[in-house]
């Protein structure tokens, strides 16, 4: 069961920072890893619960490890993978985004006397999100709304600059001031290898001839998402061109601003998925209250102890109504008699997780405090009492996720 809509994960620090101060401030989880989450409201008021993370280090294993991770924690519908790549062709330039079609994964090989044998193996990706990428590729205004935000972003970044000399100064500025990136969709070559090497770079197209550029995590991210569960998950690779994978990478990443521009406009890429409002969303942690109250003879279908003339029985068989899956869910009933508490002596709620119907009994008192912090199913869920007196009045607190209602029965 899909809780969250999308996982956007990043494998360096920097590239999540950027993504963080770019969506709505969420909430911080942690666990096994850190995970924030946040909600967007697209351009046609879609919601969608987006959880983000960044690998302990770069590199297909950590990839590998993070994705299976996110599948079991949060079993997202779409898992995008940002940040920064090397360039493979000629026309994919710096600040430009790769789109990955395909992850070519080109560790595997055998070791002959004639040298390395490739043996490499290819990944295809999430076809609902290429088909998105395409839509904003034909959309001009969306396409132009995207480049203007990676320009302004350029043109903030030359009052920052270090760079010794006035000629490659001057040349430095020039590139941010006509920074104009696009984003090409095809084939992305992934491994453990920083290339830096013209030689190995060319070696890698005579394997496939039409690679656009080469990181290191799509293939762990890949391979997870094809093996983490029953069916493959729809997982796309998103990154921005910050060298040529040459030996003026280390020149490049030591101005700095081609790495940002390209962790920049990845995300930014991303997030134009998102933001379009086209894709079906989960409608995770999305609800409604409903105060209509169950006869007394449904509720001795839950509340089967014996009774005395004088107690109350108040049920709702439908008090949370999910228009989706439920992350976790906190209930808060206080029922009362003439302004006074009214003693609880017993209480079930009904809830479905996993596909089975589950009562759980709690204690009494005068306050129902029900705290689940479990995935739940999107099915209604139900609030039974068994109470000293018929109480006149319930007031009810529901807290999901990010979200708190109240509501009042009065008799």
């Amino acid at each position: 069961m899909a809780l969250i809509d999308f996982a956007i994960l990043t494998a360096l620090p920097e590239e999540l920072k950027y993504l963080k101060s770019a969506l709505p401030r969420g909430e911080e989880v942690t666990d096994s890893y850190t995970w924030y989450r946040t909600r967007v409201k697209s351009v046609n008021d879609t919601n969608y619960e987006i959880v983000l993370a960044c690998q302990d280090k770069m590199g297909p294993l950590d990839a590998l490890n993070l994705t299976k991770t996110v599948l079991d924690r949060w079993d997202p519908s779409h898992i995008i993978l940002v940040g920064i790549a090397g360039s493979f062709h000629e026309k994919v330039k710096l600040g430009d985004v790769i789109v990955s079609q395909q992850v070519f994964y080109f560790d595997l090989g055998r070791k002959t006397e004639a040298g390395l044998e490739y043996r490499p193996e290819g990944y295809p990706c999430g076809l609902s999100l290429i088909r998105q990428v395409h839509a904003i590729s034909v959309e001009h205004g969306e396409t132009e709304a995207w480049q203007k935000a990676a320009l302004n972003s350029a043109l903030a970044k030359i009052p920052e600059l270090e760079v010794k000399g006035v000629r490659r100064r001057d040349a430095a500025e020039n590139a941010l001031k006509s920074h104009k990136p696009s984003f090409h969709v095809g084939t992305v070559a992934s491994g453990s290898l920083v290339i830096t090497d013209p030689a190995k770079r060319d070696e890698l197209l005579r394997l496939h001839g039409r690679l656009l550029g080469i990181e290191m995590e799509g293939a762990g991210l890949m391979h997870a998402a094809f093996l983490g569960k029953d069916s493959p998950s729809s997982a796309i690779v998103i990154k921005g061109i910050s060298d040529t994978a040459d030996s003026n990478k280390a020149q490049l990443d030591a101005i700095g601003f081609w790495r940002a521009l390209a962790a920049e406009n990845s995300a930014r890429l991303a997030l134009a998925i998102i933001q379009r409002g086209r894709l079906r969303a989960n409608l995770t942690d999305q609800f409604e209250l409903d105060l209509t109250k169950s006869p007394p003879y449904e509720v001795r279908t839950v509340i089967k102890s014996a009774t005395v003339p004088g107690v109350g029985l108040p049920g709702f068989a439908r008090l949370v109504v999910p228009k989706g899956p439920l992350t976790q869910l906190v209930i808060r009933a206080t029922p009362t008699l003439g302004g006074e508490p009214v003693q609880i002596l017993e209480v079930r709620v009904v809830y479905h997780a996993k596909g089975r119907r589950i009562e759980q009994e709690l204690t009494g008192g005068d306050v129902v405090v029900f705290d689940l912090r479990e995935p739940l199913d999107s099915q209604p869920i139900g609030l039974y009492m068994l109470t000293k007196q018929a109480p006149d009045k319930i007031d009810f607190e529901v807290n999901i996720g990010s979200s708190t209602k109240t509501g009042t029965y009065t008799i």
